[in-house]
């Protein structure tokens, strides 16, 4: 499904958040289960999941919060 804008702006001040602050940016979580080693951003109803290599961050999913950890 198509993100509308509002929560475009919203999600991609969370990434920028990250790009400069790291993991120490609000809102990042830590996942567990069959998702460990992947974090989340949440971003109002909708949640970027990435992980970490290094010093990069790879965007793994953006997904509204109902099918986000499927």
């Amino acid at each position: 499904s198509k993100i509308n804008e509002p929560h475009k702006s919203l999600i991609k001040q969370h990434i920028d958040d990250l790009q400069i602050y790291g993991l120490d940016a609000l809102g990042i979580k830590a996942l567990t289960g069959n998702l460990q080693g992947l974090f989340r951003i949440r971003a109002g109803d909708f949640r970027v999941i990435f992980q970490k290599n290094d010093e990069n961050y790879t965007i793994i999913s953006i997904l509204h919060r109902k099918d986000a950890y499927k």
